[in-house]
């Protein structure tokens, strides 16, 4: 049976999901900047080599940016993951949400 949550158990739920989110990504951010900085430019040595290297400087610049997932705000045009824009404002919604509906609900 479900009861109503008083607003302090509310809040620590929210951070709760936060934590969580937030640890399961985080892994998998962290080996693919690992793989874009130090793996990927050693195996590769082919025509997208300069691509391949402009990923990796990127990466050693703003490799915290990926890790804070404000990617799709700074350094836009030298991302280190760029493919990674849309995990980024998927947690930003993540992290905005549930204030609105606690607003509103």
């Amino acid at each position: 049976i479900l009861r109503p949550l008083s607003p302090k158990e509310k809040i620590k739920t929210i951070f709760g999901a936060y934590l969580l989110r937030w640890i399961r990504l985080f892994g998998l951010t962290v080996a693919t900047i690992v793989i874009a900085m130090f793996i990927l430019p050693k195996l590769l040595d082919v025509p997208l080599t300069y691509w391949v290297s402009e990923v990796g400087e990127n990466c050693r610049d703003h490799w915290w940016v990926n890790i804070l997932y404000l990617n799709n705000f700074f350094y836009v045009e030298n991302s280190c993951i760029e493919w990674s824009w849309y995990i980024a404002i998927n947690m930003q919604f993540f992290f905005i949400i549930p204030w609105i509906l606690w607003v509103f609900l």
